[in-house]
């Protein structure tokens, strides 16, 4: 268990992705979170769960067993196991997820370990799993950037209204094919939709 956790197409890995992918959602912290951090943690947790039952059943185990092994490893003092349980149940429960999420992100450290990770392998799967990458950039906006989006936009024509919503389904259909070359030159360090300042 501690191998898949680690591996490079494991849990470990698809945390950093998340945060790659998602980290310019999480914004400076609000006394009342953003409803989309409830959509994130769902998303997080059923990508977490399903990859531990495929895991689980390519093993041959059931959710015992593994209760089995992390409390044996808790009792026989494995430190590194106990970290990693400890990590994965923070992830469950929604307000330790968000504190953890804003702590990764601020944390120089973990910002250094992700710059590159748009380029490693994990974004499908994690391990057997597939990976499922739900939530729209824009559900991030406040009321006020929606009010702007809409203003700028309120006297398009039915045909513009169209090529727009194509380029959004091209853009979802086509995510690793058609942006592959066009992402080679960019600065990811923001993540996805994140602002690039050009």
């Amino acid at each position: 268990f501690k191998t898949w956790y680690v591996d490079s197409d494991g849990f470990g890995h698809y945390l950093r992705h998340f945060l790659a992918h998602y980290g310019h959602f999480f914004r400076d912290q609000q006394e009342t979170h953003l409803f989309v951090y409830t959509k994130l943690h769902k998303e997080f947790v059923e990508n977490l769960e399903r990859a531990v039952q495929m895991w689980l059943a390519s093993k041959g185990l059931t959710e015992e067993h593994l209760e089995s092994m992390l409390r044996y490893a808790q009792d026989t003092g494995d430190v590194e196991t106990s970290g990693i349980v400890d990590a994965m149940t923070r992830m469950l429960e929604y307000h330790s997820w968000i504190d953890y999420i804003f702590g990764l992100k601020s944390s120089a450290e973990v910002q250094d370990l992700i710059k590159d990770q748009w380029f490693k392998p994990g974004w499908e799967a994690i391990g057997e799993s597939e990976l499922r990458w739900s939530v729209q950039h824009w559900e991030q906006w406040t009321h006020e950037e929606w009010n702007g989006w809409w203003s700028s936009r309120r006297d398009w024509s039915d045909e513009e209204w169209e090529q727009w919503y194509q380029e959004q389904n091209d853009w979802s259909q086509h995510w690793w094919d058609d942006k592959w070359e066009q992402w080679a030159d960019k600065n990811w360090s923001g993540g996805y939709g994140a602002p690039t300042g050009g």
